[in-house]
């Protein structure tokens, strides 16, 4: 899994999205998710992109990792758990 957290101004559209001024400070949170073909390549399964109001949300977040074998034997699922807590 791929993770990016940022803190950076948004623009007049996401700014009226969230009743914000335009280049206020949000949360910026880019995930790309991993899944394993059937020849055993991994492969992008999951774009998620989201932008939080920086007053109005605190971001925790807990990765869990499994081993290889629990990996092979779920097949085709990313061998991790993401949660975010708002």
């Amino acid at each position: 899994m791929e993770h990016v957290a940022e803190i950076e101004p948004v623009d007049e559209e996401t700014a009226a999205l969230l009743q914000i001024s335009a280049g206020a400070s949000a949360f910026h949170v880019d995930r790309l998710t991993f899944t394993i073909n059937n020849a055993g390549e991994k492969v992008p399964a999951v774009l998620f992109q989201a932008i939080y109001h920086q007053e109005q949300y605190t971001i925790h977040t807990q990765t869990l990792l499994v081993n290889h074998h629990e990996q092979t034997k779920a097949r085709n699922t990313f061998p991790s758990r993401y949660r975010l807590a708002l």
